[in-house]
């Protein structure tokens, strides 16, 4: 577990202004009788300790540690009596007693994913309708989040090394259900349901021995590649999404009639095909029951933030 220690507090500023915030304090502490005056003292010499200030009191005089001098020597002995002093040291923390605290190292990986959402909030009855159907099985969302813990985390990351948004970390949910040996009527295959054709278009081999749709990494880092030449096409990653579920003849057609027609242009005003209208509310739903699953009292399979499994060699077919 990572250890981490408070570095050594420095002085960087004159004992003057030191004094002078007390006497700012002393002053309003009069204008506020019943607040006590020690504490708030002591407060104060707390929030100077934490920041830049390091005072020592000695002899009750007041000293300013000198950085370029070992020889600490008096600079001022102000008007002020012991108690003052006594505030101060109160709050006083020598560099023995710095304590040490422990960053946790298991941080779940759904906080990272509610972090890295991007894409914009909606709540139309499209998404309402897709949040009614997991509410009325609630048993979907704890099997599919088992199932993704193998490879949530890897996905997470090459998401987040391409600054995209982590919303997508939820797509193979609506492709797969995060079955990496998911199989479509229309051929589609792999955890991103990835037909033949777009396969070969990005590059995925294909053939008796081998599938990369199948292969969880290949497949993932093809995916991804497609999303972002979508967003570079369209400037809009939500019609991306449409563009990689129906592809871009659809979306292209689409948005050619209602340009015509002098509609909006966006996802929601385009006339697509009926799973592609289902597509996209389906996964922001599953983005607002990730991000609130209290108020949806959905169950989410907690999953560590740390790698799964990683790549080797075989050296031959296996």
């Amino acid at each position: 577990m990572p250890r981490y220690s408070l570095a050594r507090l420095r002085c960087t500023a004159r004992i003057g202004l030191c004094l002078l915030s007390l006497q700012s304090i002393s002053l309003m502490v009069r204008a506020f009788s019943h607040i006590n005056l020690l504490a708030c003292y002591a407060i104060l010499s707390c929030l100077m300790l934490s920041g830049c200030w390091q005072v020592q009191s000695l002899k009750g005089k007041l000293y300013q540690v000198d950085p370029s001098d070992k020889n600490t020597s008096p600079l001022i002995t102000p008007l002020y009596s012991q108690w003052h002093y006594e505030s101060l040291d109160r709050c006083s923390v020598s560099e023995d007693a710095l304590l040490a605290f422990d960053i946790p190292d298991k941080v779940d990986l759904w906080d990272r994913i509610r972090d890295g959402f991007q894409l914009p909030d909606d709540a139309n009855n499209r998404i309402q309708q897709e949040l009614a159907w997991l509410n009325r099985h609630p048993t979907y969302m704890p099997r599919v989040s088992q199932r993704s813990e193998p490879f949530l985390y890897f996905i997470v990351d090459e998401l987040d090394r391409r600054n995209m948004p982590l919303e997508f970390a939820l797509l193979p949910i609506v492709e797969s259900a995060y079955d990496p040996f998911a199989y479509s009527h229309g051929r589609a295959a792999g955890m991103w349901q990835i037909i033949p054709s777009t396969g070969k278009y990005l590059g995925l081999k294909q053939n008796w021995w081998y599938d990369g749709r199948r292969d969880v990494a290949a497949a993932t880092h093809a995916a991804l590649d497609y999303l972002e030449k979508l967003h570079k096409r369209y400037d809009d990653w939500i019609l991306a999404l449409a563009a990689y579920n129906s592809g871009t003849g659809n979306v292209n057609k689409a948005i050619r009639y209602n340009k015509k027609k002098g509609r909006p242009l966006h996802y929601w005003a385009l006339n697509l095909p009926k799973e592609t209208e289902a597509y996209v509310p389906r996964l922001l739903a599953l983005k607002e029951l990730v991000l609130r699953p209290d108020i949806y009292k959905a169950n989410i399979v907690s999953v560590t933030n740390e790698p799964y499994f990683r790549a080797v060699d075989t050296g031959s077919q296996i």
